[in-house]
């Protein structure tokens, strides 16, 4: 895998590891959007409970009443169960998603809509943690 040509024609290759298929490059971009979280996360399970963003989002147009709060504990499920671990997150009794994630096929946010809501919620850490940032000046 390492002496794949480097051309951006080139389809990326998926490598096995045990008998699961990855794409090197979708966990590489994965990686990065998850690593803004690790950082704001608070070590303690006790002070995650509490744990509120503090950034500015839009509207979700769930079906459920649905705001920062919501959106923090979301952050916190995918920090303690995985990004994309909603049925644990839903059984999550301390995040309190249960009534609000998953309810029926027909009422948002179902598996879909918590996966494109989980990628605007670390986009959005990853922007505020790069606008914190110094620029550096070109010579």
């Amino acid at each position: 895998a390492l002496d794949q040509e480097t051309d951006a024609t080139k389809k990326v290759e998926s490598v096995k590891l045990g008998k699961v298929s990855v794409n090197p490059k979708t966990l590489i971009e994965t990686e990065s959007l998850l690593r803004p979280l690790g950082k704001l996360m608070p070590p303690e399970a006790v002070e995650r409970r509490s744990w509120v963003l503090d950034i500015t989002l839009k509207d979700a147009h769930f079906d459920v009443a649905w705001g920062i709060e919501e959106d923090s504990k979301l952050l916190v499920g995918i920090w303690e169960h995985g990004l994309g671990s909603w049925e644990q997150v839903k059984a999550d009794k301390a995040l309190d998603l249960g009534g609000k994630i998953l309810l029926n096929a027909s009422c948002k946010p179902q598996s879909k809509h918590l996966d494109v809501r989980a990628g605007y919620l670390l986009r959005m850490l990853q922007r505020k943690a790069q606008q914190g940032k110094p620029v550096k000046k070109k010579k």
